[in-house]
């Protein structure tokens, strides 16, 4: 029966893929998604509905929201994306010659169980490498979980001259990993060249959010093999430049400071989880038609159409999911600006499967224990800890893992020897 319906031009998709991504969706139509989507219902055999009808009766209830996201995307927005980057080197960088990018690539069913994402790296000078990264105090580890999709985590790390800048995408849904590769592709391209970049941070980071979530929208719209209806990706990323951080985030790809008080490291959260049941992304949900609740099988409340079986999304804000947005999921950002200081010693951003089984105390403390000089090395620690409390919980199942770290200019030691000779209790 799915080989039928993926012939007709349709997919399928389940929760078995994705823990946090839609469940229940039965079947609906590939062809002519977002504003080209035509609003007739699927010319299914009359055999064929015999045999999978709640599949059927599924995607009928599906028609009413997809009408809603039947707006076009102005072409403008997505017309020459390809030399968008290059325009914005040229014209924004203001030292060209200190210059890094590294960024994932897209992830396919190949990708074998906790093995590394494929990166890509634009740099220059030529001899700059991830030992260049390390050596500033950046380390990262991107891993696939165990279960039957690609990795669904993208990131990116840009160094433009003095300023830092760091991302990291988790995708659900059947398309997720499309959704998070083109947005971590996108949003360093629309950063830079948005006009706010150098003056106002914060406005250049939300407006950032709002362009590529609409350009998200009109890539599927051109493209019948993608669509962003019901999958999406979170999306935190960071911005560090004249002694202050900016973090902008929607979904629930976390980040927190390694903060030092007295002797001790503790743990300062940066941005919250958006989950559907607190208080106000509750209060625009239920405003906008849509329904919290746990699915049939019990788990965590997530977001449903109301009276129905679907979406089912476990957050509250993402960028795609334009199902999503007609019962009240959001693709605004939240945005916070930290004035570093002294006691900040290192950032980290991790995807939902690096936090799921292990607390932020753990992780801080683990950065901590090996200091700048084996920033690499606590990347890698993360991600084999995190893969292994999933083993230990799940048996056969881990969400794919991703994890950027970042010691701050201004931190107060840089190795286990300067660790002792403060006396830091870590």
């Amino acid at each position: 029966i799915r080989v039928i319906f993926l012939k007709m031009g349709c997919f399928i998709s389940d929760e078995s893929e994705d823990e946090d991504g839609p469940c229940c969706l039965g079947v609906f139509l590939h062809k002519g998604i977002g504003g080209m989507f035509r609003n007739s219902f699927l010319d299914i055999p009359t055999n064929l509905q015999k045999k999978s009808s709640t599949a059927v009766e599924n995607y009928k209830k599906l028609v009413p929201f997809l009408t809603k996201c039947n707006q076009k995307v102005d072409e403008v927005v997505i017309k020459d994306i390809g030399a968008h980057f290059t325009r914005a080197i040229a014209t924004y960088l203001e030292n060209p010659q200190d210059f890094f990018y590294v960024k994932g690539k897209l992830s396919s069913l190949a990708s074998g169980t906790f093995q590394d994402k494929r990166i890509a790296e634009e740099k220059n000078p030529s001899n700059l490498s991830t030992k260049y990264l390390e050596e500033q105090g950046i380390a990262y580890s991107c891993k696939k979980g165990l279960k039957l999709c690609p990795n669904q985590d993208d990131f990116f790390i840009l160094i433009d001259g003095d300023t830092r800048i760091f991302g990291i995408f988790d995708g659900h849904g059947s398309c997720g990993h499309r959704c998070a590769n083109i947005v971590q592709q996108l949003f360093p391209k629309f950063l830079l060249s948005n006009p706010q970049y150098k003056k106002d941070p914060e406005k250049a980071l939300k407006q950032t959010f709002a362009k590529v979530d609409e350009a998200l929208r009109g890539i599927a719209q051109m493209n019948e093999e993608f669509s962003v209806l019901m999958s999406g990706t979170t999306a935190t990323v960071i911005l560090i430049r004249d002694g202050q951080l900016y973090v902008a985030h929607v979904g629930d790809s976390r980040a927190v400071l390694g903060k030092q008080e007295g002797k001790n490291l503790v743990c300062e959260p940066l941005t919250r989880d958006h989950r559907p049941f607190l208080e106000g992304e509750k209060a625009r949900i239920e405003a906008m038609g849509g329904e919290v609740k746990s699915s049939s099988d019990g788990g965590p409340l997530r977001l449903f159409a109301k009276n129905e079986s679907f979406l089912g999304l476990a957050m509250s804000r993402a960028t795609g999911d334009e199902i999503g947005k007609s019962i009240g999921l959001s693709s605004e950002p939240e945005i916070k600006s930290v004035k570093i200081d002294p006691s900040h010693s290192f950032v980290v951003i991790g995807s939902d499967g690096l936090w799921e089984f292990m607390q932020n105390e753990d992780i801080i403390g683990t950065i901590g224990k090996e200091g700048k000089k084996n920033v690499g090395k606590s990347a890698f620690k993360l991600s084999h800890r995190a893969h292994k409390a999933w083993l230990d919980r799940e048996k056969n199942l881990a969400d794919d893992i991703t994890c950027i770290i970042y010691y701050l200019t201004c931190l107060l030691y840089t190795s286990d020897a300067a660790d002792e000779q403060r006396g830091v209790d870590l």
